[in-house]
């Protein structure tokens, strides 16, 4: 996993690697600082890969498109049949909720991920 620490006038972030995830972010604001996302007590401290990505560092926000169902599903409705053509099972969030995602370009204010979606 990787983070990177992006900083602007009015606050910074913390964006990793693993799902893309926008791990802190903080805002300054008249009345005081403000973090809006909640974290997990364990983030930063797992690192077991038997255990999803997001699940490790779970806190903030992260992508989770295209969304996967995380298993197979033995009497889909019949509108969804034609949908359920390939394998269904794998991380219920989709892998872009669980890989590690490329840095394509970083500087002090932005990041630009990039993730080879199977």
């Amino acid at each position: 996993m990787g983070a990177h620490h992006l900083q602007w006038s009015h606050g910074h972030a913390t964006v990793l690697t693993t799902a893309a995830m926008l791990a802190e972010c903080q805002f300054a604001l008249p009345s005081g600082s403000f973090s809006p996302f909640a974290r997990a007590p364990w983030m930063g401290s797992v690192t077991d890969p038997k255990i999803s990505g997001h699940l490790r560092e779970l806190g903030g926000d992260f992508a989770c498109l295209p969304f996967g169902i995380g298993r197979d599903i033995p009497h889909p409705a019949a509108d969804w049949k034609p949908l359920l053509t390939g394998a269904t099972g794998g991380p219920i969030h989709g892998p872009a909720a669980d890989e590690e995602w490329e840095v394509l370009e970083a500087n002090a204010s932005t990041i630009t991920l990039g993730l080879n979606s199977p």
